[in-house]
């Protein structure tokens, strides 16, 4: 399996970036079927580097400037369920992009969000180095003292110690020694990391463009069906994880010692038809049986009543109606 940080992936990315890079620096338009996103994605490389020089990490991350100049985080892989549009220039559109802004917030929040991930990893790998490691080291280096002081005792006894066979043994101790020295110095330089200035890889503007009303997401619709579905898995002996703000392809892993449950939620205020995006739709075939698409209907913008449903569907398919399991829930 080839996945991220894999060699041969990380020289196809390299390429790709070497080989558009001209493509990146012009810029794209996309359209927003869910009518979300407006403004500018920005797409930036942040790069770190630790004492000895080496790359410790390097990461792509997704910056929103929305229309009125607003700053956040996004996943990359929005860009996934955006389509691109017939307008292949940035020019005409009412607000500007600012780089200026975009690069100030990547070294106030990205950066330093991307810094301390790393220091958190580095430090856990330097713990088992030194519980395995330098441990390790320091037994060899006692056993080698042992037998050292062992044939010192043994010649004062009048044994034939040679002169070669404590010597080989001083060398061992020695060299035993430096391994461990060079183990403490390398395991101080991974810790210490320096973040390079982040890079510019491209830019994107997206216009809101609704294929159908019915299908313009609403916020407020949204979280009443993630609340209600975190409160049923919770209801099931199951541990949700919301990490919808992440654009994995679903809303929530929710887990128990017998199951994980990828789960995408669809709401609507009354019923009516529901679509999946690219993202969640790839992710759906390739979770298969994991994969679960919740849809809450008749959900108020107040709140829900008793009488209100939750619709399971196991697959995603076509006519979702035709194939739920509908489950009452309670108040």
């Amino acid at each position: 399996m080839c996945a991220p940080a894999h060699p041969l992936l990380e020289a196809v990315v390299e390429r790709i970036f070497e080989d558009c890079s001209m493509d990146l620096e012009k810029g794209a338009v996309f359209e927003d079927p869910s009518g979300s996103i407006d403004g500018f994605v920005w797409l930036i490389k942040c790069e770190m580097n630790d004492g000895s020089g080496h790359t410790a990490g390097r990461r792509i991350y997704a910056v929103h400037q929305d229309s009125k100049g607003q700053v956040k985080t996004i996943s990359p892989s929005i860009l996934w369920d955006l389509k691109p549009s017939s307008k292949d220039s940035l020019h005409g559109f009412a607000s500007q992009p600012n780089e200026e802004n975009v690069v100030a917030y990547a070294l106030e929040k990205v950066v330093p969000e991307y810094l301390d991930e790393l220091k958190v990893q580095r430090d856990h790998d330097a713990k088992i180095k030194r519980k395995y490691g330098i441990r390790s080291l320091d037994f060899l280096i006692g056993e080698s003292e042992a037998k050292l002081i062992d044939y010192e005792v043994r010649r004062s006894k009048g044994e034939g110690i040679l002169d070669i066979t404590i010597q080989n043994e001083q060398r061992n101790k020695e060299d035993l020694a430096r391994k461990k020295l060079n183990l403490e110095r390398q395991m101080e330089a991974e810790t210490h990391l320096l973040p390079s200035p982040p890079e510019i890889l491209g830019l994107a503007a997206v216009v809101p463009k609704i294929i159908e009303d019915d299908l313009k997401r609403d916020e407020q619709i949204e979280k009443i069906g993630m609340d209600f579905v975190t409160a049923f898995e919770r209801s099931q002996g199951r541990i949700p994880d919301d990490v919808s703000a992440h654009s994995l392809g679903f809303d929530i892993k929710s887990s128990s010692h017998t199951e994980t449950r990828y789960v995408e939620v669809k709401a609507r205020a009354t019923e009516g038809k529901i679509a999946l995006t690219p993202n969640e739709w790839l992710m759906a075939h390739r979770l298969s049986g994991e994969y679960w698409l919740y849809v809450v209907t008749n959900a108020s913008a107040s709140k829900l009543k008793p009488s209100e449903e939750i619709e399971i569907v196991r697959y995603v398919i076509d006519n979702w109606k035709d194939h739920a399991e509908k489950i009452e829930v309670p108040a």
